[in-house]
């Protein structure tokens, strides 16, 4: 169990969001595993994945996996889309929650979007009143890539495909970008280690890679696609489902023939 204090640290990247468990989009979505009336998704990681905003700010219909649901419904009869995504989550707690959530359903494409967190460098004052700054990052990257090649592992024990989403980048919005690392860094530079290390994964695990990292950064004016330095609004959320359409119709075509 972690203590009080402990849990306070994870309040720093998701602060405005609602812990939940995974959240059935599609109405046909089964209480228990795939009974194959239709292939199922599930979209896998932290809030950026969750999406929603106590602010108001991004409504369910407006993060990537609805947006996903939504353009892939008419090409996949009886579709289903699962938002998986747990705010405050880093590799260490999809892997604890991985059988639960992913495993149990039988899935046929998992995208799994996480890192951000792993590459935190601060964690919650007591009461929440700021940020402490930390001399690591929350998740080593060593560990980080071992955690990411053992959830790719135990996806494959399924059969389903896995598509890596590498984190986006942040801009100095980000509420405590003047707290230690973060002040006396490239606000990405922690970010951009832990998207490497994705796509390294990706390369060799041969693993599907969609690299939004990369895209975004290489776009002078990004920091619009984010709310708050950290999360993406509408408008990023959109982002993200325009580079995963194309993948995810080619894994469900290729599954549909075999």
């Amino acid at each position: 169990m972690r203590d009080a204090a402990h849990k306070m640290s994870w309040l720093l990247i998701a602060v405005s969001y609602i812990t939940l468990t995974p959240l059935a989009l599609s109405a046909t979505s089964p209480a228990d595993g795939n009974p194959h009336n239709g292939p199922l998704i599930i979209a896998l990681g932290d809030s950026i994945t969750y999406g929603v905003r106590k602010d108001g700010s991004v409504l369910p219909e407006q993060t990537f996996a609805n947006r996903l649901d939504r353009l892939l419904q008419p090409d996949f009869f009886g579709l289903r889309m699962v938002n998986a995504g747990i705010p405050l989550n880093n590799t260490r707690d999809v892997l604890q929650r991985l059988d639960r959530d992913v495993l149990q359903q039988k899935p046929d494409l998992v995208i799994l979007m996480i890192g951000t967190n792993d590459a935190a460098y601060v964690d919650g004052a007591p009461q929440g009143k700021g940020a402490i700054a930390r001399s690591q990052p929350r998740v080593p990257p060593e560990e980080f890539r071992k955690n990411l090649i053992d959830i790719l592992n135990r996806v494959k024990t399924t059969g389903a495909v896995t598509i890596l989403v590498t984190p986006i980048p942040m801009s100095r919005s980000y509420p405590y970008s003047n707290v230690g690392y973060y002040r006396d860094h490239d606000i990405n530079e922690a970010v951009r280690e832990y998207a490497d290390i994705v796509i390294s994964v990706a390369s060799s695990t041969h693993t599907e890679i969609v690299d939004v990292f990369h895209e975004w950064i290489s776009e002078k004016n990004y920091a619009r696609y984010l709310v708050d330095g950290v999360h993406p609004n509408p408008e990023g959320h959109a982002k993200i489902a325009s580079a995963l359409i194309d993948r995810c119709r080619n894994v469900l075509d290729r599954r549909r023939v075999h």
